[in-house]
């Protein structure tokens, strides 16, 4: 569950290369409809979640680099579920709010569903390595972003 909750915006983007860039309120529309499905998304993984412990939940683990001790694990506990709620509904108020967006409209959400990929996977991951993966995967959009669409 929590693999396809991280996953999801990034479907999202790559779906959206295939969406015509001359209709930017298309691309804006699904936009906040994956940021939207996601959100909801994350309010199920809150139903699953079982207060009153410590130990993590919704664990999935997969060797990733077996050699090296590496794993693909993920899994939420009592900070790291609301982190992932508020960050899934942060990214819908900012997808509606980032309508105003006039210039390369395409690129701007593909870049806002792949940071938020990446957040969340950084909120989920019980890994080092895997932690990091996904930190260092949020400074290239985060950068594209501000360079692109930011201020003086």
């Amino acid at each position: 569950m929590l693999s396809w909750l991280i996953f999801l915006p990034l479907i999202g983007a790559a779906l959206m290369l295939f969406l015509p860039e001359q209709q930017p309120k298309v691309v804006k529309y699904f936009g906040l409809a994956v940021s939207i499905f996601t959100f909801g998304v994350s309010l199920y993984v809150l139903s699953l979640f079982q207060g009153g412990t410590y130990h993590f939940q919704l664990v999935e683990s997969v060797p990733w680099i077996p050699d090296l001790g590496i794993t693909y694990k993920l899994g939420v506990d009592g900070i790291s579920i609301w982190l992932v709620v508020l960050t899934t509904f942060l990214m819908v108020i900012s997808s509606w709010f980032s309508f105003y967006v006039d210039k390369r409209v395409k690129q701007y959400f593909m870049y806002m569903l792949v940071l938020e990929t990446a957040m969340l996977g950084v909120f989920l991951s019980l890994d080092m390595v895997l932690f990091y993966t996904f930190f260092e995967a949020s400074l290239v959009p985060m950068a594209l972003l501000i360079y692109m669409w930011g201020g003086e």
